[in-house]
């Protein structure tokens, strides 16, 4: 007999970039590079351990999995799938 099941869900740390909000997590660097087409030579990124770097653009997500390693979600893709919960941080 068939049966019914749910995929478990998990609990994630995340928070919005902004460029403007001040100060960034510690894990946020910006890196300015000479431009040669008009436009900002700010690139803002996270280090990660399996792509190395991740480029993050205003209003992207900053997650922190729940191995405790933080990789870049566009904002798209982050309201797709996670919804804000009430659950105080340890």
């Amino acid at each position: 007999m068939m049966q019914r099941y749910r995929e478990k869900t998990k609990i994630i740390e995340a928070v919005q970039f902004n460029p403007d909000d001040l100060p960034w997590l510690e894990c946020v660097k910006m890196q300015i590079s000479e431009v040669t087409t008009p436009g900002d030579a700010k690139h803002y990124y996270i280090d990660t351990i399996g792509s190395g770097r991740d480029i993050l653009q205003a209003g992207d997500w900053i997650v922190k999995g729940v191995s405790g390693t933080r990789h870049v979600c566009p904002d798209k893709v982050f309201s797709s799938l996670y919804e804000l919960i009430e659950v105080p941080l340890d």
